[in-house]
């Protein structure tokens, strides 16, 4: 997670060069949209947060069931908030992006940012809620995967070219592609896991590893 964290911040870091060239209003735009985007993420890091220890937890002591519907109930959680968050950017745009700057064109550009980008918020908050399943089943593996594909892969090459072939719009789409990029994978990580049939001789407690949508015949008994 720590390796997580420091990628994130140097992917932040290669943001800001890939847009200063764009001129001072839509550096202090992402400057803005940063503050954004670290604001309305607070709600869904907390939630994949409690999401790890209460896996963590309910994996140690052999509670498959509450496993699964713990990651249900909060999936379903985040979906709604997701859609309330997303409703309220995306209705009070201008008065928000007006919050953090007094520059016109700062604001337009965190208007077009916002405008683009909420519509799919559902892909980066569906993505953190999940990664906190997977750190409680000591899968840290698959959230650092994520975080190079989505950010240094994808998201930081398209910024800078669709950056150069349309403008700052560009690098708005490049950052939902990213955020898409990485749900898919994430989502392609929990099917495998829930698809993997248990190993011979495993007992349960292990076994409780193997998905959230896993049925309880996948569990066996004792």
């Amino acid at each position: 997670m720590a390796v997580q964290y420091l990628l994130i911040g140097v992917g932040v870091l290669a943001l800001v060069w890939i847009i200063t060239p764009f001129g001072d209003e839509a550096l202090a735009a992402l400057t803005v949209v940063s503050r954004l985007e670290l604001l309305t993420s607070a709600l869904f890091l907390n939630l994949s947060g409690a999401l790890m220890v209460f896996t963590a937890q309910n994996t140690g002591a052999g509670q498959a069931a509450r496993v699964r519907d713990g990651v249900r109930h909060s999936v379903w959680l985040g979906v709604a908030l997701t859609a309330v968050v997303s409703l309220l950017l995306l209705t009070e745009r201008g008065p928000v992006a007006a919050l953090f700057s007094g520059s016109d064109e700062t604001r337009l550009i965190t208007e077009r940012y916002i405008l683009i980008t909420a519509p799919f918020f559902l892909c980066y908050t569906l993505t953190v809620v999940l990664h906190g399943w997977f750190n409680g089943i000591a899968r840290t593996v698959v959230p650092l995967v994520c975080t190079v594909l989505s950010l240094g892969v994808v998201r930081l090459p398209l910024s800078y070219g669709l950056g150069h072939a349309r403008g700052v719009d560009g690098v708005m789409w490049a950052t939902v592609i990213g955020w898409a990029a990485g749900l898919v994978y994430t989502l392609l990580a929990a099917a495998r896991r829930t698809g993997s049939p248990p190993q011979g001789g495993h007992d349960r407690d292990h076994d409780i590893t193997a998905g959230p949508m896993a049925t309880s015949d996948n569990w066996g008994h004792r």
